[in-house]
């Protein structure tokens, strides 16, 4: 485990974070119209990994990740899915995720 390093994977974290950051918005958008969540397949993998992350990477910041919140979440965007509720799905990653995310990211942003 000595090629771990946490400083460089929290770099990474804050820059993936102010990236999806950016674009859940026309993701969301997509949702709505189009019916596609095939990008929201990638970035809650994606966010799944971050918050795993800051979890290991706690010393270096001061930031509390509820990964429980997180995979309660992606559990209703499943339910939602199966489904065929898009709707649903867009409300809950509009207004649960990325409320987080961008909560998240001014949080980085201050580090």
């Amino acid at each position: 485990m000595s090629d771990f390093n946490k400083e460089e994977m929290f770099n990474e974290i804050k820059e993936y974070i102010k990236n999806v950051n950016s674009i859940m918005k026309s993701v969301i958008k997509s949702i709505r119209e189009d019916n596609n969540i095939n990008n929201l397949v990638d970035i809650l993998d994606g966010l799944a990994y971050c918050y795993r992350g800051l979890n290991l990477t706690k010393e270096l910041h001061n930031i509390d990740i509820d990964e429980n919140n997180f995979k309660e979440k992606v559990e209703e965007i499943l339910e939602a899915t199966q489904n065929e509720d898009y709707n649903l799905i867009a409300d809950i990653v509009e207004y649960e995720i990325l409320e987080n995310v961008e909560n998240l990211n001014i949080k980085l942003e201050n580090i």
